[in-house]
């Protein structure tokens, strides 16, 4: 298996030094139960969580989070605050209740004017699904005669500052 894949490439497999193939994927949250959340850092080594805001939260600058299979759905948008990389298993999906933007990346530093790269997030493998809620009195272009109008109110995902990278 793959041990370190990605989306368009810069991965490490086991058949060469550099995976560029988009389906060769990192495996390693497939291990990890269904809906459950583990960090994996350098510094602390694994450590599990019964939930993806709790995880993010104590992760530290540079962990890998990992998502079990299923639908995570968030009490809100989730506030990405430093570099991570939040790996998902095989159909893991984030959604948040009331509709609104699901992930919101807000990395301070670097950048242009500080000469250094922006500080990146990692997404991978994970499906970030923004649902639609019921507003009435909001006109939405698929919607039909009679139907409730639906709406969603801000994006999937959302980047303030720094960089995120979403790979499947």
């Amino acid at each position: 298996s793959a041990s370190g894949g990605g989306g368009g490439g810069g991965g490490r497999c086991r058949f060469s030094a550099v995976c560029p193939f988009p389906y060769a994927r990192d495996g390693r949250a497939d291990s990890v139960a269904p809906l459950g959340v583990v960090v994996c850092s350098a510094s602390r080594g694994e450590e599990h969580f019964s939930s993806l805001a709790a995880a993010v939260r104590a992760a530290p600058e540079g962990a890998t989070v990992l998502l079990g299979e299923g639908e995570t759905e968030l009490d809100g948008a989730l506030l990405l605050q430093r570099p991570l990389t939040l790996l998902g298993a095989r159909n893991a999906v984030l959604t948040a209740r009331g509709g609104g933007s699901v992930v919101v990346v807000d990395l301070p530093g670097g950048g242009a004017a500080g000469g250094l790269p922006p500080p990146t997030l990692s997404i991978v493998g994970v499906g970030v699904v923004q649902r639609a809620t019921e507003q009435p009195g909001v006109a939405s272009a698929c919607a039909r005669e009679g139907e409730p109008a639906r709406a969603a109110a801000g994006y999937a995902v959302v980047v303030r500052a720094g960089r995120a990278e979403l790979t499947q």
